[in-house]
């Protein structure tokens, strides 16, 4: 099937939701998680946003964690990473079991198994990191508010990294 917008059911989410859907990057569809391919949208989002997604599936856009902990806690999934800088040129990272934790836990990155990529492995030291945006403090870095300084929700442990 072509690249684009799909709508899926998961368990634990009473309705269909749309994804979008990356045929080209790898030799399989992927479900893109995050994507940001302009300034349209403000990532500097609450943690309600995160938890529930926003922006514009054609565009720049958060799926959302919940939606994100319901799909890795239905089946393995893996984390697939695909930077591409303003010349055109790509890097990637790839994860071979990705889980999230539930709300209740900040969703926690809770696996990520083994990195394969040409991409700084930049994920592996975040594995148990709390979600965190700037109204949501759980980097549990001293005296700094990661998503407060670097103006987007992620799972922080040190500011400088990822």
């Amino acid at each position: 099937q072509a690249e684009g917008i799909r709508s899926i059911q998961v368990a634990g989410i009473a309705e269909p939701f749309e994804v979008f859907c990356d045929n080209e990057t790898r030799d399989f569809p992927w479900i893109v998680m995050q994507r940001r391919v302009n300034r349209a949208v403000d990532f500097n989002q609450r943690f309600v946003n995160y938890t529930y997604g926003f922006g514009d599936l054609e565009g720049s856009y958060f799926l959302g964690l919940e939606k994100v902990y319901r799909l890795t806690s239905t089946q393995p999934y893996e984390l697939y990473i695909h930077l591409e800088a303003f010349d055109g040129s790509t890097a990637y990272a790839r994860y071979s079991d990705f889980l999230l934790a539930n709300s209740r836990d900040s969703y926690r990155l809770k696996q990520l198994g083994r990195f394969t990529g040409n991409a700084f492995n930049a994920m592996t030291n975040l594995l148990g990191a709390r979600f965190s945006t700037f109204d949501d403090d759980n980097d549990n870095v001293y005296r700094e508010h990661c998503a407060s300084k670097l103006g987007a929700g992620w799972w922080y442990t040190n500011c400088s990294i990822s």
